[in-house]
């Protein structure tokens, strides 16, 4: 159901009211209140400035978004970079077991909707690295090698 009405709510804000533009890379990255998942506790964008961020958009339904946890895990790992996952479909409930099932290591927020289309995303898996400023450096759909996101984060780390 919940996904119908994400389907449905990126569909209707295609009409009606002109949308401000999508962030693209060089944008400062669009503020976000997200809930995490497990628990539902308030994470606001505001408190992820000051360091490199990887956000990760995903779905539930997504085989190519399961393939990329192992490259993000390690991404995490490295400490280089902070990496948080944005379900953009599914019950906090079903995202929580989908985060033991895959043995996601790195926190997950409940997207939605305008969020999503924030950022551009019209499609999963959707990538965007933003710098600790929270200027958004590469955006990429698809699926994304660790070699590519560790050379855009040595990039970030050795300034524009």
């Amino acid at each position: 159901m919940r996904r119908t009405a994400t389907c449905l709510l990126l569909l209707l804000s295609a009409c009606g009211t002109p949308q401000p533009p999508a962030a693209q890379p060089g944008d400062h990255a669009p503020a976000f209140d997200l809930a995490s998942v497990p628990g539902g506790a308030a994470v606001s964008s505001k408190s992820l400035v000051g360091e490199p961020t990887l956000l990760s958009f995903w779905s539930l339904s997504c085989a190519v978004c399961k393939a990329d946890v192992e490259e993000l895990n390690a991404l995490q790992r490295g400490g280089r970079v902070r990496v948080v996952g944005i379900a953009i479909d599914g019950d906090p409930e079903q995202v929580a077991k989908t985060m033991t099932q895959w043995r996601i290591e790195y926190p997950i927020l409940d997207g939605d909707a305008q969020v999503f289309a924030a950022f551009d995303g019209y499609a999963t898996p959707l990538t965007v690295l933003v710098d600790a400023d929270w200027k958004i450096r590469k955006r990429t759909l698809g699926r994304i090698a660790r070699h590519e996101l560790e050379e855009t984060v040595a990039s970030i780390e050795g300034g524009p």
